[in-house]
């Protein structure tokens, strides 16, 4: 008989520590599992993400999400996050930055002005967040966007947003993106208390990730852990 091969063990992660795995959350569809399975694996594994993220102190919590690759998985957390949040009775927003609109679709929220209206001042913020249908959450989103995004995501008015919106909530999360597509993930997660990068299973030692932690960090937003879907 041939001799039995060894498997090969996987090398140990020397990155940023894995705040949680969480599983089904591919499809945007996934934000209503928090809501139509309250008991599942995937909502009580981000209910124990939100306390997580919510433990190290007394004020208003402010999360930004970015991932090393494409997908929806990255969105669909986002908005998973914020109506797990918001059904443990935090008072919850969700910026939806990212080009792709994806949490806002996932949400399916009602958004027709947004974050760049509010900096110009065309509409007030209260006229510009918009409920979550089936939850408690509020969105704000990006439904248009200047040809310098950039600039606005680093102004000092949109400093001033995240901080007026901080002082009327407990939570919230920004959806900022790709880290790798460009400078706006990482600009707007310098505005958060912390970043979470979401990132697959099978990618975690692969140069995506490790490239996306290197941006993160030359910026002063270095990730305090990964949200990994398998």
């Amino acid at each position: 008989m041939p001799p039995k091969q060894r498997r090969t063990p996987a090398p140990a992660w020397n990155g940023p520590p894995i705040l949680g795995e969480i599983d089904d959350n591919a499809r945007l569809a996934a934000a209503d599992f928090v809501l139509d399975y309250p008991a599942s694996r995937f909502s009580l594994a981000l209910g124990r993400l939100v306390q997580q993220l919510t433990s190290q102190g007394s004020d208003a919590a402010v999360i930004a999400l970015t991932a090393a690759d494409a997908g929806e998985s990255r969105a669909a957390i986002a908005a998973s996050l914020a109506r797990a949040a918001a059904k443990m009775g935090k008072k919850t927003v969700i910026i939806d930055c990212a080009p792709e609109g994806l949490v806002t679709r996932a949400l399916k929220a009602p958004v027709r002005n947004g974050v760049y209206e509010v900096l110009t001042g065309k509409v007030k913020l209260n006229q510009a967040l918009a409920k979550d249908p089936r939850g408690d959450a509020h969105v704000l989103g990006t439904p248009r966007r200047p040809p310098n995004a950039p600039t606005m995501f680093s102004s000092p008015q949109m400093k001033r947003l995240v901080s007026i919106l901080r002082g009327g909530a407990d939570f919230i999360v920004i959806d900022c993106g790709v880290a790798a597509a460009g400078t706006e993930a990482a600009l707007l997660a310098r505005l958060a208390d912390a970043t979470v990068l979401v990132a697959r299973r099978q990618a975690l030692h692969g140069p995506l990730v490790a490239n996306a932690a290197r941006i993160l960090e030359s910026t002063k937003a270095a990730p305090i852990g990964i949200v990994v879907t398998r």
